[in-house]
Protein backbone atom coordinates (compact mmCIF):
# COMPACT_ATOMS: atom_id res chain seq x y z
CA UNK A 1 0.00 0.00 0.00
CA UNK A 2 2.60 2.50 0.94
CA UNK A 3 4.97 1.69 -2.35
CA UNK A 4 2.04 2.36 -4.38
CA UNK A 5 0.74 6.33 -3.00
CA UNK A 6 4.69 6.93 -3.03
CA UNK A 7 4.86 7.52 -6.74
CA UNK A 8 1.87 10.24 -6.26
CA UNK A 9 3.39 13.08 -3.90
CA UNK A 10 -0.01 14.29 -3.12
CA UNK A 11 -1.05 10.58 -2.07
CA UNK A 12 1.94 9.99 0.06
CA UNK A 13 1.35 13.32 1.83
CA UNK A 14 -2.53 13.00 2.77
CA UNK A 15 -1.37 9.28 3.57
CA UNK A 16 1.31 10.27 5.64
CA UNK A 17 -1.01 12.74 6.73
CA UNK A 18 -3.54 10.11 8.16
CA UNK A 19 -0.81 7.62 9.28
CA UNK A 20 0.72 9.74 11.84
CA UNK A 21 -2.37 10.78 13.72
CA UNK A 22 -3.69 6.79 13.15
CA UNK A 23 -0.47 5.75 15.00
CA UNK A 24 -0.73 7.77 17.46
CA UNK A 25 -4.40 6.75 18.48
CA UNK A 26 -3.51 3.47 18.21
CA UNK A 27 -0.49 3.74 20.23
CA UNK A 28 -2.06 5.53 23.11
CA UNK A 29 -4.83 2.94 23.36
CA UNK A 30 -1.85 0.33 23.73
CA UNK A 31 -0.25 2.49 26.64
CA UNK A 32 -4.30 2.90 28.50
CA UNK A 33 -5.00 -0.67 27.62
CA UNK A 34 -4.30 -2.17 31.36
CA UNK A 35 -5.41 0.64 32.82
CA UNK A 36 -8.65 1.73 31.22
CA UNK A 37 -9.52 -0.43 28.84
CA UNK A 38 -9.06 -3.78 30.06
CA UNK A 39 -10.16 -4.24 33.67
CA UNK A 40 -13.82 -3.90 31.90
CA UNK A 41 -13.25 -6.96 29.48
CA UNK A 42 -11.91 -8.86 32.47
CA UNK A 43 -9.30 -11.08 30.00
CA UNK A 44 -6.49 -13.34 31.33
CA UNK A 45 -3.38 -11.44 32.15
CA UNK A 46 -1.46 -13.09 28.98
CA UNK A 47 -4.04 -11.94 26.80
CA UNK A 48 -3.83 -7.99 28.42
CA UNK A 49 0.02 -8.25 27.36
CA UNK A 50 -0.73 -9.74 23.68
CA UNK A 51 -2.70 -6.67 22.85
CA UNK A 52 -1.10 -4.14 24.56
CA UNK A 53 1.79 -5.13 22.76
CA UNK A 54 0.05 -5.72 19.93
CA UNK A 55 -1.60 -2.23 19.86
CA UNK A 56 1.95 -0.70 20.97
CA UNK A 57 4.15 -2.42 18.36
CA UNK A 58 1.19 -1.17 15.53
CA UNK A 59 1.15 2.08 16.38
CA UNK A 60 4.98 2.90 16.60
CA UNK A 61 4.62 1.29 12.96
CA UNK A 62 2.26 3.29 11.48
CA UNK A 63 4.05 5.96 12.47
CA UNK A 64 7.71 5.06 11.66
CA UNK A 65 5.65 4.42 8.09
CA UNK A 66 4.43 8.45 8.15
CA UNK A 67 7.96 9.49 8.75
CA UNK A 68 9.69 7.30 5.61
CA UNK A 69 6.81 8.70 3.07
CA UNK A 70 7.37 12.07 4.05
CA UNK A 71 11.18 11.41 3.88
CA UNK A 72 10.46 10.04 0.58
CA UNK A 73 8.92 13.21 -0.93
CA UNK A 74 11.54 15.55 0.41
CA UNK A 75 13.94 13.56 -1.05
CA UNK A 76 12.69 13.42 -4.18
CA UNK A 77 14.33 15.07 -7.04
CA UNK A 78 12.28 18.20 -8.43
CA UNK A 79 11.22 17.81 -12.00
CA UNK A 80 9.61 21.46 -12.77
Amino acid sequence: MLMNCSHDPNKALSTARFLLPLGLLILSCGIAWPHVIAPFLHLTLGMNDSIQGFCIGLGVTLEIGSVVLVRKLTNRPRTD
